[in-house]
């Protein structure tokens, strides 16, 4: 051969070269990974219930990797497509050889030679089935198998491999069909899953015969397990019965009343917690509970209610037993869709609570301090009723729900404070300042999710140990409990909130806010009647129920007790038992307090004058040591009389009840204190009601004065306005502009009060 020649023969055997050598290379870059989609999450509820799977749509699921392969499972699969798998190399050439002499001799393709290797990499790597994808395929598996092993290579193929119906892997295939791990499978089981590779549209297993082609070729693996001395006689005669007797766990569906639930803790980052998930909620009680809602809110549509939420906690733990967003999910006409347990409402007045825990803790006030509910409040703030009951024990005031009270003891403690401390309860994130709500933080003004406010109630519940919920029962919670209440605090708000005494007269007796066992519980109306909450605790669980209507408009007269009605049937659901009487179950007191029976009306201990007392606990030097001195006995003609002396703040509110008052407070002085007065507040900003004719506006003007009841003299810039006689009340007409206020009597004068009063 001339040199002419070989040059012209060098181009294609070079162009070969090349190819080859890209053939190879390609190859060895398909098999530098074992590579998987992520393992799609299937969450079960605290019972082994099927909640929902964690998949992308129509694309396929699955994808569980095996730790190791159970040996009987690596046996089926084995034997049925790759006898030779522990000896070649990733390329059966024995296979290949009888492959193409079958080939040749049928005329066309009825044998084929792939090893588990090279499906693995076809599966990793799909395209045409050509002969050079082939080709491909095999440098692949020669590569796959050199560099991760046998076992793994095995481990992945029983990872990636289509069972049908979109499943990958046949641990996750064994959970679907089989409710079972792939660890506890049987011999007919394995033999049915592993005859699904093959053809899995063809055999289906929720189809009749598709069903039965697997059950035929699970035969032939069972007889190939047997042939192989796998199997004896017996377990291949067991298998075979159970085979043909197989039942697969119908396709599982969302259950809908869990559907907010799982939208809600989806978003939620696990580490370290495997594919399978089992979350706390109980499918059973959650179906309950939001059937229970769904009758109350149709009962209650008239009245303009139109969805509601529930959440249930354990206590122990802090796990979510039920979690139900709304009605239903599906229900377009009551947009059901929204999750409103994790919707911004405005909280009504569920977070007073926090802020009497807050002002115990900060020692503003004892369980003896005496709080006045007897005017509108700082910012004008009044209560709902728009009533005052005058002087209240803190327990009466927060379990009353009055609005008056709490004001001041948001003024007191501080915005900031107030704030923070909500925040540490993990309330609110800082969207907005303090101050754009001012003291309506205790009333109503800061919205809060249902989710947020359980949770919150929860670590009173707990000593004051805040703790996130869990959703999940396998969670760790190590040392995330964080201390934002003090134990002693929280045990006296708890004790408040169980007292169904302390709820008069607001709340009436043996209604739906008393229970025959120890229950802590407040209840929440938004202004309008917008939002309807209670939330409540027991020794077992915390419990919270919100009414409402998804436009935030109005309904009619549906406020927290409306809600606490839903709530009793809802406890009745969760603690039957105790609702029956048969528990003796209530709430310990602070440790290291003392009981001490306390007036309701002068916080000074009780005497047998006192026809309205309480039992406080105190931290040691905290009871007081004085008996009460607004109750005395007076004789009056032939008889004694039990006579009420309060100070004279409380004149014009004793006056409206009607009270039997001493005739004269006694005082120590020679001569009257200077006046004080008591409205309108210092730095008060008033608006006309533009609706009323102007000579209808009149702002109160009330004043007190220690050790007289000697008519006292109103001036208005500097002019008397009125001369008013005990208990020293007027109204003064509105003028536009800035106006001071003094009361004078006996020559001595209040400090000025300043108003302005716009247009």
């Amino acid at each position: 051969m001339t040199a002419r020649h070989l040059k012209g023969a060098s181009a294609p055997v070079a162009l070969v070269l090349a190819g080859v050598l890209g053939l190879l290379l390609a190859a060895y870059r398909d098999a530098e990974s074992l590579a998987a989609p992520a393992a799609t999450v299937l969450v079960v509820d605290r019972q082994e219930r099927f909640l929902s799977e964690l998949d992308g749509g129509d694309a396929p699921i699955g994808f569980w990797p095996l730790s190791s392969v159970p040996p009987r499972v690596a046996a089926a699969l084995v034997g049925i497509e790759d006898q030779r798998f522990w000896q070649h190399p990733g390329v059966d050439l024995q296979a290949v050889a009888r492959a193409l002499v079958s080939n040749y001799r049928a005329g066309r393709a009825v044998s084929g030679a792939s090893t588990l290797a090279m499906q693995v990499a076809r599966m990793q790597k799909p395209g045409p089935r050509t002969y050079a994808k082939k080709l491909r395929e095999a440098l692949t598996a020669l590569f796959l198998v050199a560099r991760h092993g046998r076992e793994a290579v095995l481990a992945h193929y029983l990872r990636i491999a289509p069972y049908g119906n979109r499943l990958r892997g046949i641990a996750f295939a064994a959970r679907r069909y089989f409710d079972k791990p792939v660890e506890d499978l049987s011999y007919a089981e394995i033999a049915f899953l592993s005859a699904l590779p093959q053809s899995p549209s063809r055999m289906n297993p929720y189809d009749g015969q598709g069903r039965l082609r697997a059950i035929r070729r699970g035969e032939r693996i069972l007889d190939a397990l047997f042939e192989r001395g796998v199997l004896d006689e017996v377990d291949l005669a067991l298998a075979r019965r159970q085979i043909v007797d197989l039942v697969v766990r119908p396709q599982p569906l969302r259950p809908s009343a869990t559907l907010h639930a799982f939208e809600y803790f989806r978003g939620l980052t696990r580490q370290g917690s495997g594919p399978r998930w089992r979350a706390s909620i109980d499918l059973e009680l959650t179906a309950e509970l939001q059937s229970i809602l769904d009758d109350a809110v149709f009962r209650l549509s008239d009245r303009g209610v139109e969805n509601g939420a529930v959440v249930v906690l354990e206590r122990a733990r802090h796990e979510v037993l039920a979690y139900v967003g709304s009605t239903d999910y599906f229900d377009a006409s009551r947009t059901g869709a929204i999750d409103f347990a994790a919707t911004l409402r405005p909280s009504g007045s569920t977070l007073k609570p926090f802020v009497y825990a807050a002002a115990l803790d900060r020692g503003l006030i004892t369980p003896a301090t005496i709080l006045d509910d007897l005017f509108r409040g700082p910012g004008s703030i009044e209560n709902a009723d728009r009533r005052f009951l005058g002087p209240m024990l803190p327990r009466t005031a927060l379990a009353n729900s009055r609005n008056v009270p709490a004001a001041q003891l948001v003024h007191e403690l501080g915005l900031g404070p107030t704030y923070d401390g909500l925040r540490a309860l993990r309330l609110h994130n800082r969207e907005k300042p303090a101050t754009h709500y001012g003291l309506g933080l205790a009333l109503g003004l800061l919205p809060v999710r249902l989710i947020d406010l359980v949770t919150a109630y929860a670590a009173l519940a707990d000593d004051g140990r805040y703790a996130p919920p869990r959703f999940f029962v396998d969670e760790a919670c190590t040392d995330c409990a964080e201390r934002v209440l003090s134990a002693a605090s929280s045990r006296q708000v708890t004790d408040f909130l169980s007292d169904p005494l302390a709820r008069l007269p607001t709340f009436v007796r043996m209604g739906p806010t008393e229970y025959p066992f120890g229950v802590a519980l407040k209840t929440g109306t938004s202004q309008g009647y917008r939002d309807a909450w209670t939330v409540l605790y027991t020794e077992r669980h915390v419990l919270g129920v919100w009414l409402g209507r998804p436009d935030a408009q109005p309904m009619r007269q549906v406020g927290g007790a409306t809600s606490a009605a839903v709530a009793k049937v809802m406890l009745q659901k969760l603690e039957p038992e105790d609702m029956r009487g048969l528990s003796d179950l209530g709430f310990a007191p602070p440790e290291g307090h003392t009981p001490t029976a306390i007036c309701a009306w002068s916080g000074g201990r009780a005497t047998p004058r006192c026809d309205q007392h309480f039992v406080e606990h105190f931290a040691p030097g905290q009871a007081p040591t004085h008996d009460c001195s607004v109750h005395v006995a007076r004789a009056v003609g032939a008889e004694v009389r039990t006579l009420v002396d309060l100070p004279p703040r409380y004149a014009s509110w004793a006056k409206s009840r009607g009270l039997d008052v001493l005739p004269q407070r006694a005082v120590d002085t020679s001569e009257p204190s200077p006046p004080r007065v008591l409205r309108p507040v210092a730095g008060t900003r008033v608006m006309q009601d533009p609706e009323m004719p102007k000579s209808a506006g009149t702002m109160a003007l009330l004043a007190e004065v220690e050790g007289t009841r000697d008519p006292l003299v109103w001036y208005v810039d500097g002019v008397p306005f009125a001369v008013v006689a005990y208990p020293y009340a007027a109204r003064w007409p509105l003028e536009t502009g800035e106006h001071t206020f003094v009361a004078r009597v006996h020559g001595r004068s209040s400090e000025p009060v300043k108003v302005i009063v716009d247009p």
